[in-house]
This record gives structure tokens, C-alpha cells and sequence, in this order.
């Protein structure tokens, strides 16, 4: 074997060992670190340590769709990542916050990196702080959808509020909250998305009354004309119209608020899907 040949086999023993160990040890190695550690596309090094069928399955299924998309479509998109998290979660997956248990396995069929939302002058610290952490969370082509931001802390309930296409304000008072709050910032980025949230909606609460947000009718809490329909697993989720349906399952799905991994596999099956079909290279 002459030299050249030698070193080409070497060459090639030691990528192939450091990629077994990279799939040994998911927690460990990021697939930034290998793809920096082999000179490759992120792409490929993510998928080099996932090595699981859920990340085929995904990809075919991205590959076939055609026609409209609606609700049950986005189900079938996050369907496999659903089945594969919430099974590393339950045996005890060694990681150390759940988010980044959820990102990280997203990492494996759509693209993430540092690519942060733009903030306004007069937006704050704190909550300046707060909506990059949250941001982190999501695929950067959804976080390239979200308008300029002047980002303020607030005390109490959180709010969004679309100035114009390009500019909203987020209030907001920590990482859940503000991812929340992105929620609507990127689901109103989108007109497709916003019939989708309303489709979940009716299809999930036809037949069902209006009742009050406040429970007894006691005077604090939402505004008095303030309700919602019974079908979710809280009463806020399902206020009138569905406007809460998206922003809430965004924020409980990446925190497993009101355990609803396991309480609503639908809603976490069309937030993960709506992840992972615009977290590609759908607009």
C-alpha cells in the first residue's frame, strides 16, 4: 500500500470513529462540534448522529406533499419526531431541560443556528433577553419571519401586538412567556398558518357553548367578555376563535406545560409538524 493510499484509509478509519462515537453520544457532541471536528455540512452531521428512522420518515413525508396543507397534514409531518421524543423522555433521556431535548431532535429535520430575531431601539434588556432564549428553540427560517420587535417587560399577562407587518410589540416576563408570545408574532407572519390554527379550532370544539374565562364570574383575572370552548387541556387554550390554540401549544409543547405530551398528542403532533414543515424550505 503506497503512502497516499495509506493515509486516505487512515483518514477514513478516523471519520468513521469519530461518527459512532458521535452516535453514542448524542448529549455530548453536538452536531455543530462534529461538523466542526470533520469539516461537513451541519446537515450531514446531523443526520450522521440521528441515524433513525423517524428523520426518513419525516423527510419522505415532507417530499410528497402536494396540494393544500391542512391540519391533518402538519399531524402526519410531526407525528414520528412526537413518537421518538416523547419515547426519549420516557426512558429517561439525560437531558438536563426539556426544551432542549425538543430542539435538539428538531435540530435533525430542520435547519437551526444563530439567527436571532431583530429588536427595536427602545426594546428592553431583560426581555430583550428572554425572546433570544425562547427564539433559540425554533427552526431559524421561522425566526426569520418575525417582525422587528420592541421588546417590553411587564408584570402579569403577556401580549402581542401586530403595529404592521413589519414591526409588533411583545410584552413579556420570562423564556415561556416570550416563547408564547413568538408564537403569535410567527403565526401572524403567515395567513396560511392563522386558517390552520382556526381549522384545529372548530374541528375541535364544534358543539361545544361559550363559557367565561373567569371562573364564578368573579371580576379579575380576563376581561369580562373574555371566553372560551372545552376541548382543551386548559381553559385559556381554548379561548373564542383559536387564537390561543397556536401560541399555547407552542409554549407547552417545548415545556410540556400540563403534561400535554401526554394529555393531547394531537395538539403536540400539529405544533412539532408546523415546526418542521416551516422550518424547511416552505414560505
Amino acid at each position: 500500500m503506497n503512502k497516499t493510499r495509506k493515509i486516505a484509509w487512515l483518514w477514513t478509519i478516523a471519520v468513521c470513529a469519530l461518527l459512532s462515537l458521535a452516535a453514542s453520544r448524542t448529549e455530548a457532541t453536538s452536531a455543530d462540534q462534529l461538523a466542526d471536528m470533520l469539516g461537513i455540512s451541519r446537515d450531514t452531521a446531523s443526520y450522521s448522529i440521528s441515524g433513525e428512522k423517524w428523520v426518513d420518515e419525516t423527510r419522505k413525508t415532507l417530499a410528497k406533499l402536494t396540494g393544500k396543507i391542512g391540519v391533518p397534514e402538519m399531524i402526519k409531518i410531526g407525528a414520528p419526531a412526537y413518537r421518538h421524543i416523547r419515547n426519549l423522555a420516557e426512558q429517561g433521556a439525560s437531558f438536563s431541560v426539556f426544551p432542549e431535548l425538543v430542539a435538539g431532535e428538531l435540530s435533525k429535520v430542520a435547519e437551526y443556528g444563530d439567527v436571532r430575531p431583530k429588536f427595536d431601539v427602545k426594546s428592553e434588556r431583560y426581555a430583550k433577553r428572554t425572546l433570544l432564549k425562547a427564539a433559540s428553540y425554533v427552526p431559524v427560517k421561522i425566526v426569520r419571519r418575525i417582525p422587528i420587535l420592541e421588546a417590553r417587560t411587564v408584570i402579569g399577562r403577556g401580549w402581542f401586538i401586530q403595529y404592521s407587518p413589519d414591526k409588533a410589540v411583545i410584552k413579556t416576563n420570562g423564556v415561556k412567556l416570550s416563547l408564547h408570545e413568538l408564537g403569535h408574532a410567527f403565526e401572524h407572519s403567515d395567513g396560511r398558518l392563522l386558517r390552520l390554527r382556526e381549522e384545529f379550532y372548530e374541528n375541535r370544539t364544534q358543539g361545544k357553548a361559550l363559557r367565561k374565562l373567569n371562573c364564578f364570574s368573579l371580576p379579575f383575572g380576563y376581561g369580562p367578555d373574555e371566553k372560551y370552548r372545552a376541548g382543551f387541556v386548559d381553559r385559556y387554550m381554548g379561548k373564542e376563535g383559536g387564537v390561543e390554540v397556536y401560541s399555547c401549544g407552542l409554549e407547552y409543547v417545548f415545556f410540556n406545560s400540563r403534561d400535554i405530551w401526554h394529555r393531547d398528542p394531537e395538539v403536540t403532533k400539529f405544533i412539532l409538524g408546523s415546526l418542521i414543515f416551516y422550518g424547511n424550505h416552505f414560505y
